[in-house]
């Protein structure tokens, strides 16, 4: 038995519930910006073309709802009311193609994508979210859209290059092989965040090959911040950021470090420098058996000091200490080790102790909320500007997220512009 086919005269504004969350965020925002900021990159004769701020809201959609592709979107905006309510297309209108999407984004540039989210950032500023006083910086990884068969190494390997530069994928080369404990070695982006502990804002964010360590772009990350006005006091991280050149950049900028020593190479239940206490008055070092460290070098990394072979050879604490058999054991104190305490006096404060634990729970948070829900845990793109572009929009929604819960959907729209 057949369905019969009925007539109901219904609009589709009937047919969305009044209390939907794209209400609120229609009522939240104004996408309409985007036409005057794109407008120079259109012919002003010709076929009309489809309306940015239409192109904008699909982009939105496919971030927020983490929809799998573009091609899917414009599916799914065929037969979901809301989504069409949304975009302003009507029950009988049809859609654009999803093509229009990829060309809205090369037309665009990276550029406008940057603004959008600085623009939505000074937004939150204005309005109270973000507090500016506290940053927390962190890093994750996100997999590339290309996989390992598509791995591609050189003839012949040159000297002095690691061989992650060296091995990439034909399908995204901007790509970095990702080699992680315990899991197959995989071609990903890492995106670097800054945040704003009061409402959980993301401040700023980048995009960089997946090889690349995260501790070099903690300037790129803080003075992001201080080019929309945002200048944090307090910098957290945890200690992958603890780097030497890290400190001397917070500290001559006068920031208080909340991020503790990165160590390297320390094998467990083994003294490290900071077991030793340093003698200004004799320029020595005394290790934690009271034995005397004398200097031995200058070094351009600092000054190295060294036991004598006597001392630690009848030493009881010598298997904690050196393995060295013909030798008394070494230490370096770099040259710059009172920036060093300076930081670590820092550290210890129940302040820190406090953003430390804080940034945890906030950093992580974001990540995983990314990751679940708006397309941070893999690429939708290949190349390294469609990777930022792609970082850009998951901020811009995870961020409006946090304007929604902060319940300024009641009054005036809150425009992209900056005021």
């Amino acid at each position: 038995m057949s369905i019969k086919p009925r007539r109901v005269s219904v609009t589709l504004e009937s047919l969305v519930p009044s209390d939907h969350e794209l209400r609120r965020i229609d009522q939240l925002l104004d996408f309409s910006c985007i036409r005057d900021q794109v407008r120079s990159l259109y012919s002003s004769t010709g076929r009309p073309s489809i309306d940015p701020a239409v192109i904008l809201r699909l982009f939105f959609l496919l971030f927020f709802y983490g929809i799998r592709s573009e091609r899917r979107l414009l599916q799914e905006v065929r037969y979901n009311l809301a989504y069409r309510w949304f975009v302003g297309y009507d029950l009988h209108e049809s859609l654009p193609h999803h093509s229009v999407l990829t060309k809205a984004r090369v037309r665009w540039g990276l550029l406008s994508f940057r603004q959008l989210f600085e623009r939505l950032v000074q937004r939150c500023l204005s309005q109270g979210l973000v507090e500016g006083h506290t940053t927390f910086l962190d890093a994750t990884l996100l997999r590339a859209n290309a996989s390992r068969d598509s791995l591609q190494e050189p003839l012949v390997r040159p000297p002095h290059k690691r061989l992650n530069e060296l091995l990439h994928s034909k399908t995204d080369p901007e790509a970095g092989l990702v080699s992680r404990d315990g899991q197959r070695a995989f071609f990903g982006y890492k995106v670097h965040r800054a945040l704003d502990p009061r409402a959980r804002i993301i401040t700023e964010t980048l995009v960089t090959s997946g090889d690349l360590v995260e501790q070099k772009y903690l300037s790129a990350l803080v003075e992001g911040q201080q080019q929309r006005g945002i200048d944090p006091h307090e910098v957290v991280a945890d200690a992958n950021y603890g780097t030497l050149e890290n400190y001397l950049y917070l500290l001559k900028h006068g920031k208080l470090v909340h991020i503790k020593r990165r160590r390297s190479g320390r094998r467990l239940n083994h003294f490290v420098l900071e077991d030793f206490s340093y003698d200004s008055t004799r320029d020595c070092l005394i290790c934690p058996q009271g034995k005397i460290l004398r200097l031995a070098i200058a070094l351009p990394g600092g000054k190295l000091y060294r036991a004598r072979e006597s001392d630690c050879r009848v030493c009881a604490l010598r298997a904690r200490c050196t393995s060295a058999k013909t030798d008394g054991r070494r230490v370096l104190r770099s040259w710059e080790q009172e920036a060093i305490e300076q930081v670590r006096a820092q550290v210890q404060t129940a302040r820190a102790q406090k953003n430390l634990e804080k940034r945890k729970v906030i950093c992580e948070g974001s990540f995983a909320e990314g990751k679940n829900f708006h397309h941070l845990g893999r690429a939708l793109y290949r190349g390294k500007w469609k990777m930022q572009v792609q970082d850009y929009l998951i901020a811009v929604v995870q961020n409006v997220k946090r304007l929604l819960k902060w319940e300024f959907q009641v009054g005036p729209k809150l425009s992209l512009e900056t005021t």
